[in-house]
């Protein structure tokens, strides 16, 4: 689209929030420093299944540090720039908007914007991000050799609880099997089970992408995992004290204050897992269960990644309007269908 001198201020602002370069968020530091806006927009989309789906949202401008958010009334907002509404096929759609500026000197050249966005079905409350998984005569099964993804509770587990499930591995180069627990993303959670570095059973973090031991116990090397054999795990998270059992002993206690609260989980790695049960109760008030599931049901539905190109047709600001108003209408132009890591989805608190 051709930019006109009057949309610059929009323009400007919207350069703010997805992030350009760190020069141009300088140079706007002291215009910007002392304003607050917001924009209400809406994105036009014709899904690949021929599905019309209109979203609106809006973006925050807080100064030089800008804040995007959304907001869908009853459903909670999304962080990180990202878009997400129900659509008639009850698919939940994310979209992360990633700019791809084109020939930016003359301001007025052609700008091209491009989508990307996950397919993602729930079942009761899991959510999963691989093909690996699925439910299989009231077993939750995980079939890789090749990728250790995640699979995770969409409840609140509380601060403490106890996490319990009975799993089998029935191969893998690696045989692991774990429980996940204060997930905050995928680069920053909590692990504890059966073939944690290589031992028998293991508890262990991951920040910032990097994984810490943090207890074990028997032999390294995967010595001691039988194949095909069922195991009863069970991780009390209590605090910063995690204390592993297996079928029902005491293994080893690991000890962290790095994260807090956070989501729940499985993880398989470079095997093929069973699960026959996943229950969460209170570390405190055993009796108190706050999530329990047997895998009785409906196959479980996982996403795939849709990469989609879009082209800006069209952007229009009425001034003067308060809040200034914005609407960007997009047509599709390509895709690829492609299985890629997912971003994730975060739930924080609702807009007020």
């Amino acid at each position: 689209f051709y930019l006109q001198w009057q949309t610059l201020a929009l323009v400007i602002a919207v350069f703010v929030i997805i992030g350009m370069s760190q020069a141009m968020i300088a140079s706007l530091e002291a215009e910007y420093s002392a304003t607050e806006t917001r924009i209400p927009s809406a994105l036009q989309v014709v899904t690949p299944d021929g599905e019309e789906i209109e979203i609106n949202f809006y973006w925050d401008v807080l100064g030089q540090n800008p804040v995007t958010s959304l907001d869908y009334g009853e459903f909670a907002a999304l962080e990180s720039s990202s878009l997400e509404t129900w659509v008639r096929n009850e698919a939940l759609i994310d979209v992360w908007l990633t700019l791809n500026w084109q020939d930016l000197d003359p301001p007025d050249a052609d700008q091209y914007i491009t989508l990307s966005w996950d397919w993602v079905k729930l079942i009761d409350t899991w959510q999963a991000y691989s093909e690996e998984f699925s439910i299989v005569g009231n077993q939750l099964v995980f079939t890789s050799q090749f990728v250790d993804p995640l699979i995770r509770a969409r409840v609140d587990p509380g601060f403490n609880q106890e996490i319990l499930t009975k799993t089998k591995i029935t191969s893998g180069t690696s045989p692991e099997s774990q429980i996940v627990f204060r997930y905050v993303d995928s680069q920053n959670y909590y692990f504890a089970g059966i073939g944690a570095w290589g031992y028998k059973a293991g508890i262990g973090r991951i920040v910032n992408g990097v994984a810490t031991r943090l207890a074990e116990t028997g032999n390294p090397g995967y010595v001691d995992i039988n194949l095909d054999q069922w195991y009863d795990l069970r991780i009390r998270v209590a605090g910063s004290t995690f204390t592993l059992y297996v079928d029902g002993e005491e293994v080893c206690v690991g000890e962290d204050t790095t994260l807090g609260y956070g989501e729940i989980g499985l993880r398989g790695r470079y095997s093929d897992v069973v699960w026959d049960s996943y229950v969460v109760l209170d570390a405190f008030d055993p009796d108190n269960i706050l999530f329990q599931d047997f895998f009785i049901g409906a196959p479980l539905e996982v996403s795939t990644s849709r990469k989609v190109t879009f082209t800006v047709t069209s952007i229009a600001n009425t001034p003067p309007a308060d809040p200034p108003e914005a609407t960007y209408d997009f047509t599709f132009d390509s895709i690829v269908t492609a299985y890629d890591d997912p971003v994730e989805i975060k739930f924080p608190e609702p807009l007020p």
